[in-house]
């Protein structure tokens, strides 16, 4: 007998949202002011990989509302910085600050989302999947399991 992979619940994405705030907020407290320009081995230095992750989080609330609305297909960048002009200079308090509001941002979001919305389907570049799996990949997956382990390492 198979056993059946856990629902993707509300409650298993704020979760795994939760954890990987934690992980990327122990990272950031460990760095200090002015940040490192050196380069990891696959060259992106800790202010980029700062503002990466941040950027991807924000960006959540406004991908659910494609699958929400009903979008076909989702307009999503892949292997974008996020930049905005004030990376350059910021210093890790800003970071800091930014990940919370962006915490904070799908934290809310997740409360609006029906648990039969969580199934709808939609294109992206990594094949049709549905609202559910795609938070879990962006909140887990991205943020914890591909950066923050790059994250970890510059500290």
């Amino acid at each position: 007998m198979s056993e059946q992979p856990e629902a993707i619940t509300r409650e298993v994405i704020a979760g795994a949202l939760d954890q990987s705030y934690a992980q990327i907020s122990a990272a950031i407290s460990e760095l200090s002011d002015p940040l490192s320009e050196v380069t990891d081995e696959g060259g992106w230095t800790v202010r980029q990989l700062l503002y990466h992750l941040i950027g991807a989080l924000h960006r959540v609330p406004i991908h659910t509302g494609y699958f929400l609305s009903g979008a076909e297909s989702l307009p999503l960048q892949v292997d974008s910085e996020y930049w905005i002009s004030e990376w350059s200079t910021a210093p890790v308090q800003s970071f800091s600050l930014a990940l919370d509001a962006a915490y904070l941002g799908v934290k809310a979001t997740l409360p609006s989302i029906a648990s039969e919305d969580l199934q709808r389907l939609s294109e992206t570049p990594f094949g049709e999947l549905p609202l559910a799996r795609l938070l879990l990949i962006s909140v887990n997956g991205h943020i914890a399991r591909v950066h923050g382990e790059q994250l970890a390492a510059f500290t």
